[in-house]
C-alpha cells in the first residue's frame, strides 16, 4: 500500500499539479490523492488538469465551490455571474483551447463528493461544515 497525499486548490493550474505530483514522488499506481475541491478555475489549464486527474485511479476527489459552479455550468451551460467573475471565464476558455468536450468531464464533477472520512477517522472537506 502506498502513501496518502493531500492536496487542494488546484485552480486549473496544471504546471503547478505536475510539479507538486513530481516533488512527492507520487506513484500514480500505489498511492491515493485526496484532492480537496477547487480543481476549477482561475488559471488556464482546467480542461487538462481533470485529464490528469482521471488517469489516478486511487483518486478521491472532494467538491469545492468552484467545481460546484463548473458542473453546472457543464450539465446545464449555467454561467454564475459569482463564478465567471472568480475564474469561470478561464475555465470556459480552457475548454475551449484545448479542444476537450466539457461534457467529457460531467461525470467527474458529479461524482465528486463533499467530505472523506479515512479508516483513522481523518475527515478530509473543502472548506468546513457544520455538524447539527
Amino acid at each position: 500500500m502506498g502513501r496518502t497525499l493531500v492536496m487542494g486548490d488546484i485552480h486549473g493550474n496544471l504546471k503547478a499539479l505536475r510539479e507538486c505530483l513530481k516533488k512527492s514522488s507520487f506513484d500514480a499506481q500505489e498511492d491515493v490523492l485526496i484532492q480537496l475541491g477547487d480543481v476549477s478555475d482561475r488559471g488556464p489549464d482546467t480542461a487538462e488538469v481533470v485529464e490528469l486527474l482521471l488517469s489516478i485511479p486511487r483518486l478521491i476527489a472532494i467538491k469545492g465551490n468552484h467545481d460546484l459552479w463548473t458542473s453546472e455550468w457543464i450539465a446545464e451551460d449555467r454561467r454564475n455571474p459569482v463564478w465567471l467573475s472568480n475564474g469561470g471565464l478561464e475555465t470556459i476558455k480552457s475548454y475551449k483551447d484545448s479542444g476537450i468536450d466539457k461534457s467529457k468531464h460531467k461525470n467527474f464533477f458529479e461524482s465528486q463528493i463533499l467530505y472523506h472520512v479515512d479508516d483513522n477517522n481523518r475527515i478530509y472537506v473543502h472548506g468546513g461544515f457544520t455538524d447539527p
